[in-house]
């Protein structure tokens, strides 16, 4: 056509219309793409086109050459790719018809089913046109080709027709076999029961919508419509439990092996039962350790013959522990709490120690400078109820009664142990936020292997109320408010431990039982902010000390603590620094006791268990009955027992500051190093104890160092080992003098193994 313009009009002609042509057909090429994305998205089919009409001849000439592109587009056959996208789409309209469920088709019925495939609507072919003859115009004038076309008909405006799904004449449908409804069972005691009749048909039950359930319950397909040759709507599959399912795969279960299937570990339930299981624990774990600290020579000396106030403190010690637990369990635990669990924890104890000292192990120097003990309890004995769910996301209530661990804290610095109790527990808030409403009795714990002492109850009540809340105030941080009240009505009682020691009353100042109560509030967090990681703890206590033994009256307490940690983690590398404030007694006369002192300490803080501090009882007076510190405390109470004496709120106070450093040179390796400045906030009750004057404030420098190392990459197999040192400063050294040039250390070596 253009060779037909440039002989007819020109070169400037042929140009601009072939311009005009290469324009329109990119346009035409732009808006067919654009439609065939269009089709697609609005899941519509391949419209038919309407029927070609009759040609007619007319002289083609520039104001008439788009009308004429119009037409021949009309007449186009249409592409591969267009004729692929309204294959697609008709293919994609008869699977979304399979889909439908039978009660929700459109219509209502599956013979007149509007959805249903329509007949393929045939399409005109083509109308045959016949190259013309050319004329030319001898004149020059305005002439042109004459070419049959087709004759312009009027378009009305009319109503488009509805989209037909069935245009392009998709693949027949495969026949099915007529749908056999299943037999009903006729529901007890219901109308129809006599009427020799039955209709055939499933009584209509619809499924009750998911905001009407109440929760925890589950959807029901009782009386929904199926068919034997057609799957359900909701496509179940009949198959075992989720717990037995892998049995019909071939996988069978191990009674030793905790990491596969195992009914021992609660992985299936009690053969013969639905949702009872039971899970076995058993923990075995050793300890050998070698210290030296300052301990009292007593009345028969040491084996020197030294009649100095503290000898030769080298000691060796073991303690072997063995911890099975049982736990039966009833429920569906995977998306919610058990309804029901009972667990017991035994405890068996064996321990042996050396001291080249005599009356150090037992108060009678006749028995020796080795003691050998062991001790059988229970550690935990309770059971668990499940109350309710009060929200389709288990925000749950739950009843705890027995003998049970507890924790007060993030870090354990207030009270963490297995006392029988009651505890209220549960979540709000999609779980955000946890509470415990809990009062604890107090068991007495053993003297050489500090585990629970069922014979020895005592008279002591722990009242405790939490709230955590986490996210907040940033994502990643987590918050605590607390409040705890410890009331203790000992004063009348007189307690000796295993070893022939004094306990209550404390064997300090002018000894005399005494009553207290005293209340905290607290404040924690522990988290993250950003790659900062927090944590912190504060305290403040007060209540009334009926008698204190070293200021010999009654006191009002009025005490305060805080604990600080941040860390912060470099690759395989965590360094961290931590802070420590107790507050000490400056008058110990006076009617305030400003001492802090804890109900039952066991702080994971500064090193936890590998330093020297935390670690050891230091002995002071009397004997050695009354310490500075109770074993794997923080705070230096003055207590005859941390685990069988009461609290003392007039102490000296401690002020601790230190650096850390955790590697983990392996994914199995772990190496922690820490080291601590230590001094006491007031030395005035200490110098009334010890009847010194002007003592230093120093204690001294306390540097640990410990690895960690799990050859199985779990806590199946746990090897541990720390040793640390006590650099003594002044006023430790005025206290214990005579030991002075020999520092104090400690070190141990511990094997776990947990099934």
């Amino acid at each position: 056509m253009i060779i037909e313009r440039a002989l007819t009009n020109g070169p400037e002609a042929a140009t601009d219309f072939a311009g005009k042509r290469l324009a329109t057909q990119a346009c035409r090429h732009s808006v067919a793409l654009l439609s065939g994305l269009l089709l697609l998205g609005a899941d519509t089919s391949w419209a038919a086109r309407p029927a070609p009409v009759a040609p007619s001849p007319f002289l083609v000439t520039a104001e008439t050459s788009e009308t004429l592109e119009q037409i021949e587009d009309q007449l186009r056959v249409p592409s591969f790719t267009e004729l692929l996208l309204a294959q697609a789409d008709s293919d994609g309209a008869r699977a979304r018809r399979r889909r439908r469920p039978s009660f929700q088709r459109p219509g209502g019925s599956r013979e007149g089913d509007a959805g249903a495939e329509q007949a393929p609507v045939p399409v005109a072919p083509p109308v045959p046109t016949t190259p013309a003859p050319t004329n030319d115009a001898s004149d020059g004038s305005a002439g042109g080709v004459i070419v049959p076309v087709p004759a312009p008909v009027p378009v009305s405006p009319t109503a488009s027709p509805p989209i037909d799904e069935g245009t392009w004449a998709p693949t027949p449908r495969r026949a099915q076999p007529p749908r056999i409804p299943t037999p009903v069972r006729p529901a007890d005691g219901g109308d129809n029961e006599g009427d020799g009749e039955s209709s055939g048909a499933p009584a209509p039950n619809p499924i009750v919508p998911r905001s009407q359930r109440r929760p925890g319950e589950r959807p029901t397909r009782q009386n929904v419509p199926t068919y034997e040759n057609d799957l359900p709507d909701y496509e179940f599959v009949a198959v075992p439990d989720r717990w037995r399912i892998i049995e019909n795969l071939g996988v069978n279960e191990k009674w030793y092996d905790p990491y596969n299937q195992n009914t021992l570990k609660g992985d299936r339930p009690i053969p013969g039962t639905k949702d009872w299981f039971i899970n076995v624990n058993i923990v075995f774990d050793h300890v050998l350790e070698a210290r030296r600290i300052p301990i009292p020579t007593g009345a028969a000396g040491d084996r020197g013959s030294e009649v100095d106030l503290f000898g030769d403190g080298v000691a060796w010690e073991t303690q072997t522990t063995l911890l099975p637990s049982i736990s039966l369990v009833q429920g569906d635990t995977t998306f919610r709490p058990p309804d029901w669990e009972i667990r017991i924890t035994p405890a068996l104890n064996v321990n042996k120690v050396w001291v080249n000292q005599l009356g150090a192990v037992k108060l009678d120097p006749r028995e020796g400078d080795d003691r050998l003990d062991y001790h059988f309890t229970l550690q935990e004995a309770f059971i668990d109820k499940h109350l309710w769910n009060r929200t389709d996301r288990f925000d749950f209530d739950s009843l705890r009664v027995g003998i049970q661990p507890f924790n007060a804290d993030f870090r354990g610095f207030l009270f963490e142990s297995s006392e029988p109790g009651v505890r209220l527990f549960g979540n709000f808030f999609n779980n955000r936020g946890q509470y415990n409403l809990a009062w604890f009795g107090r068991l007495n714990k053993d003297t050489n292997s500090g585990l629970n002492n069922l014979e020895s109850w005592r008279d002591d009540h722990t009242i405790i109320a939490n709230f955590y809340y986490q996210d907040f105030p940033v994502l990643g941080f987590n918050v605590e408010a607390i409040f705890a009240a410890n009331i203790n009505r000992e004063g009348d009682e007189k307690d000796f431990d295993n070893n022939k020691n004094l306990v209550i009353p404390s064997p300090v100042g002018l000894i005399g039982g005494h009553d207290y109560e005293v209340y905290y509030v607290g404040l924690g967090g522990d988290g993250h902010i950003e790659r900062l990681n927090l944590t912190f703890q504060l305290y403040g206590a007060f209540g009334h000390d009926d008698y204190n033994p070293i200021a010999q009256r009654s006191q009002d307490i009025e005490s305060f603590f805080a604990a600080f940690e941040a860390s912060y983690d470099l690759d395989w590398m965590r360094y961290k620094a931590f802070f420590l404030y107790s507050m000490g007694d400056d008058d110990p006369y006076d009617d305030k006791a400003q001492g802090f002192d804890t109900i039952l300490d066991n702080p994971n803080f500064a090193g936890g268990t590998t330093s020297f501090w935390m670690r050891q009882q230091i002995p002071f007076v009397f004997g050695g009955s009354v310490a500075l510190s109770g074993k794997n405390s923080i705070v230096p109470s003055l207590r005859s027992s941390k685990g069988e004496g009461q609290s003392n709120f007039v102490n000296p106070g401690l002020w601790q500051a230190g650096v850390g450093a955790d590697f983990d040179v392996l994914p199995e390796l772990r190496i922690l190093t820490n080291i601590s400045w230590l001094q006491w906030d007031s030395v005035q009750v200490l110098e009334t104890l010890r009847q010194q004057d002007r003592l230093s404030r120093e204690i001294g420098w306390d540097i640990s160092a410990g690895v960690i190392y799990r050859p199985f990459f779990t806590n199946n197999v746990v090897l541990r080992a720390s040793g640390s040192v006590l650099i003594p400063g002044s006023g430790y050294e005025e206290l214990f003098d005579e030991r002075s040039d020999e520092p104090p250390y400690s070190a141990l070596v511990n094997v776990t193994f947990t099934f």
